[in-house]
């Protein structure tokens, strides 16, 4: 079944909730009629994709495949619980490390009477681990495991304040029907998996907002307040700089973070820096997302102006995301980065600039095309020298440091050649469809086949979580 159909098949049966007895099998008649339904669900929304447009240049089929995908793309892109559990083991390190997150977790660790943030993560994956791996089954008992019921309990929808939306929201928000205490009803894998790590920062905020927490003398009360403090502090300096150094720091390369750099060069800063001998890998984190309003528009012209403003510049005119890249190529051209790089032939190195975002709708095809095209006006019109050796601009996501870390440390995947091969394959013009697709569908194309295990920072993790769980039973 199509994702998207049956996200607006569950919505629709929702809007219409009824109240009558449950039955054990549908008649062959309501089997029909369920079946009906679904189909018009399907035609309900391949109509809202239907674009007047002819498909004349690449910017034609980026503006085609942009509007009709990036509305549903987070439902129907197929998540894995395995980056969602890494990023929640960087999030609890970092609160762990942290002089002001460490008072907060001491805070969670206490509302669940536990002592290792560990404990609390072997609830969550008790619901993920053994529920989620195919074949999925529609309905989940969990009998009397009331430990896996405080997590999945979270995630239920309530009938009474459901709101029927183009962009899901309440599904999204609330991927699980109760049937019955032990019984649960998954209306969306992919939007529970998307809550392992979502919940576990709300279960942060519950406990702070409850215990009257204060974060720079304000008061936390609303989730948006939290998740603005995550993105200042955790975002970047837990999960981000730990991804980067975890897949490299093994390599031998020059690396330095966002917060070391700042406090060199003052201020236009990269987020991260790596310098493998010749090769400059210039990093610009973007936890930012598309709003859904402007997802929901089906208005290319709409969609791209939000694009331009999270990574171009703002309505104000600061730089964003491919600005910062270029200013800081400026600088390092200009021999600026001696203050934190002391190699002999920095100003004649090989620069290549990425931008490592969160928002899974950066991955849409044509996304990357357009901002190079930005990127590239920018490096042309300029008077940088030796301008071949600023190479293109590549959006990856963060989910893909997480995933191949090991590859990337134990050298069986170098970036440069990804990058470049990246670069020839987007650069063929007889193959519009390869000029707008995305690094993340070249990397797994050519990782296809490896035997890809469980990152080794997970498998860790897991082995201390089961070791410890044995030793309390």
């Amino acid at each position: 079944m199509n994702s998207i159909a049956a996200c607006i098949l569950v919505e629709t049966i929702l809007e219409n909730h009824n109240p009558l007895d449950d039955i054990s099998d549908l008649s062959p008649k309501q089997e029909l009629n369920l079946f009906k339904a679904y189909l018009w669900c399907n035609q309900y929304w391949t109509d809202k994709q239907t674009l007047d447009v002819n498909i004349d240049t690449p910017e034609d089929l980026a503006s085609v495949l942009i509007t009709s995908q990036i509305p549903y793309y987070e439902v129907s892109e197929s998540k894995d619980f395995i980056s969602q559990t890494l990023k929640a083991v960087y999030f609890f390190k970092f609160c762990e490390e942290d002089d002001v997150f460490s008072g907060y977790l001491d805070l969670f660790l206490e509302e669940y009477g536990i002592e290792r943030w560990q404990d609390y993560l072997d609830k969550v994956l008790g619901l993920y681990v053994t529920r989620t791996e195919p074949p999925v089954p529609s309905v989940i008992n969990i009998q009397n495991r009331s430990e896996i019921r405080d997590v999945v309990s979270q995630f239920c929808i309530d009938v009474n304040e459901f709101s029927r939306s183009d962009d899901f929201k309440s599904i999204r928000e609330k991927p699980v029907y109760k049937l019955n205490e032990n019984s649960y009803l998954l209306l969306s894998i992919n939007l529970l998996i998307d809550k392992l790590f979502q919940g576990i920062q709300f279960e942060l905020f519950r406990v702070l907002k409850a215990k009257q927490e204060e974060y720079n003398e304000k008061r936390i009360k609303s989730f948006d307040q939290f998740r603005s403090i995550y993105a200042e502090q955790i975002s970047e300096k837990g999960i981000f700089y730990r991804a980067l150094k975890d897949a490299f720091n093994d390599n031998k390369y020059k690396s330095i973070d966002g917060q070391r750099l700042k406090k060199e060069l003052v201020q236009g800063e990269p987020d991260f820096y790596i310098r493998d001998k010749g090769k400059i890998y210039l990093f610009e984190y973007k936890d930012v997302i598309i709003n859904a309003d402007v997802k929901y528009s089906f208005s290319f012209d709409t969609i791209k102006e939000e694009i331009l403003k999270k990574m171009v510049s703002n309505e104000k005119s600061s730089p964003k995301g491919i600005t910062q890249l270029f200013n800081s190529i400026v600088r390092i051209k200009k021999g600026d980065y001696s203050k934190v790089d002391n190699y002999k032939s920095l100003e004649n190195c090989t620069v290549y600039p990425i931008i490592v975002f969160t928002d899974t709708a950066f991955n849409l095809p044509g996304i990357n095309y357009l901002l190079n095209k930005e990127f590239s006006r920018l490096v042309e019109t300029s008077d940088l020298k030796d301008k071949h050796k600023v190479k293109g601009l590549t959006l990856i996501d963060i989910n893909t440091f997480l995933m191949f870390q090991d590859l990337f440390r134990e050298k069986k995947l170098n970036l440069s050649t990804c990058l470049n091969e990246y670069s020839n394959y987007t650069g063929n013009e007889k193959k519009p469809l390869h000029r707008v697709d995305t690094f993340n569908s070249y990397i797994r194309s050519k990782t296809k086949g490896t035997l890809l295990e469980m990152p080794t920072r997970v498998s860790e993790e897991l082995k201390s979580i089961i070791a410890n769980r044995a030793e309390k039973e």
